[in-house]
């Protein structure tokens, strides 16, 4: 089995110290970006799936809260492609102190793969700002 991408920065610290990036997001640092960039449309499961492969947001969603990050739940009605209705719940960050929470845990996360800290309101895609 192949091992993740990693690359050693370059700074003048001992080869023992060195910090080893991990170019590799984590899955709640994708779903809180996600979050972040979708603004006051937050998104519902379907979406989340589209845009990351998500399958279970309401356990993420849910997640989130034991770091103060909370969500605002609309119905969100659906019709299916046999004509049948469905309702997904849309989440989108509740205030502003919890975008700025998620920005902050963005931030810790990124920071423990090594990468400096997102900049800007609201910070741009992670895929663009990797090493």
């Amino acid at each position: 089995m192949k091992k993740a991408a990693t690359q050693t920065s370059n700074d003048l610290r001992p080869e023992n110290q060195k910090v080893k990036l991990n170019l590799i997001p984590y899955k709640e640092e994708i779903c809180l970006v996600e979050f972040l960039n979708r603004g006051s449309a937050g998104m519902f499961q379907k979406e989340a799936d589209w845009a990351y492969g998500e399958s279970c947001l309401h356990t993420m969603v849910s997640n989130f809260r034991q770091h103060g990050i909370l969500f605002d739940r609309k119905p969100n009605p659906i019709t299916h492609r046999h004509g049948g209705k469905a309702t997904y719940t849309r989440y989108r960050l509740l205030d502003d102190v919890s975008i700025e929470r998620a920005i902050f845990r963005v931030n810790k996360l990124r920071s423990q793969r090594g990468l400096e800290p997102l900049k800007g309101l609201p910070p741009y895609s992670i895929y663009s700002q990797a090493a």
